[in-house]
């Protein structure tokens, strides 16, 4: 999924992103439940883990406590990109729900 940087942030090794940076940000294959792979336009690679997403990038959605609430109740949960989903589900882009990243399902 194409996003762009909220705000400039550096990574432990120094390096730096400014604000509006264009990465590709896509579930790891490894660790899909819990983790994303960051690739921007000009520089490395790096992974994080799903809960950062909302503070790193633009298109990622917090969970609210009321969202959260509904989801335990409605039956639909929130992604990591904001669209309904299966409490246990993944959105179109492979993101998992709000529940999964939290360890609810």
């Amino acid at each position: 999924m194409k996003t762009t940087a909220k705000k400039s942030f550096s990574l432990k090794s120094g390096e730096i992103f400014q604000a509006g940076t264009v990465f590709n940000v896509f579930p790891s294959e490894k660790q899909p439940d819990y983790r994303a792979v960051c690739v921007p336009e000009k520089g490395k690679e790096f992974i994080t883990s799903y809960e950062k997403l909302p503070k790193l990038f633009n298109d990622f959605h917090e969970i609210t406590e009321e969202e959260l609430q509904t989801a335990c109740l409605d039956g639909f949960c929130p992604s990591l990109t904001g669209s309904d989903v299966e409490p246990d589900g993944h959105d179109s882009h492979g993101f998992p729900s709000w529940l999964i990243v939290m360890g609810f399902c």
